[in-house]
């Protein structure tokens, strides 16, 4: 997936986080698509425990090793 997935992330007023999650497959002009995704989060605690589990999906070894 060579820059098929894109995150854009955005401060928004009152303390929230906007993220678009876009997934893009090209292969072909027939067979291209597209899907995007929004997510709002807390800024704080909330985003961090995001962060935490995207890191252990995405490196699940490392997440082993961190206390």
């Amino acid at each position: 997936m060579d820059h098929e997935l894109r995150i854009d992330a955005r401060h928004l007023t009152l303390g929230h986080v906007r993220l678009d999650w876009s997934l893009n497959r090209q292969p072909s002009e027939s067979l291209s698509w597209a899907a995007t995704v929004v997510t709002y989060l807390e800024a704080g605690e909330q985003l961090r425990q995001f962060a935490a589990a995207i890191h252990r999906f995405v490196l699940p070894d490392d997440a082993e090793h961190r206390p």
